[in-house]
């Protein structure tokens, strides 16, 4: 997020469907324009929004301006106070930097497989944020390196239930 624009960033390839959501969002809650641009050195893609007016209110709501990583950036303290908006705040957080995926092993000759979560960022007061939340919803994750962790299918299940996505990309496995 700059002065004058602010992106969000997906999978070009994997996640239209989920970029078309952001827009509707944005027109929703903003009226305002933006454009999608696909990167041409990999398959990522911006929604990206050119407003110092929405810039200043995403600022007076508690977003740093500047390099999301560089800053160690956190989630603003009034989505940290409310637990329905630590929620939302995960769910979102999943949908454009996390994922499911199909872990499938062999054991004794027999072939299993389930489904696992994993959230990935390199700001340790996001990881922290997105594991404590979790674990606040009695589910257990699992802070390891840059990565957040559901393990078990059972907590999957309810990460599902309780939590969800928006991304149709996530809820199609």
């Amino acid at each position: 997020m700059s002065k004058y624009q602010f992106g969000i960033t997906f999978n070009y390839q994997t996640d239209i469907k989920y970029a078309e959501y952001i827009c509707n969002l944005l027109e929703n809650l903003f009226s305002v324009n933006y454009f999608i641009r696909s990167r041409k050195d990999n398959n990522g893609g911006d929604v990206v929004v050119r407003s110092s007016n929405v810039i200043d209110f995403l600022i007076s709501q508690g977003l740093v301006l500047g390099h999301k990583l560089r800053n160690q950036v956190n989630v603003p303290k009034w989505i940290e106070e409310r637990p329905e908006y630590r929620v939302a705040c995960v769910r979102g957080l999943m949908d454009t930097a996390g994922g499911v995926y199909k872990h499938c092993y062999e054991s004794g000759g027999k072939k299993y497989q389930y489904l696992k979560l994993c959230f990935t960022n390199c700001s340790k007061p996001l990881l922290n944020f997105v594991c404590d939340t979790i674990n606040t919803v009695n589910i257990k994750a699992y802070l390891g390196g840059h990565h957040v962790s559901v393990y078990s299918k059972i907590d999957v299940q309810k990460y599902f239930a309780i939590v969800g996505f928006h991304n149709p990309k996530h809820r199609s496995l």
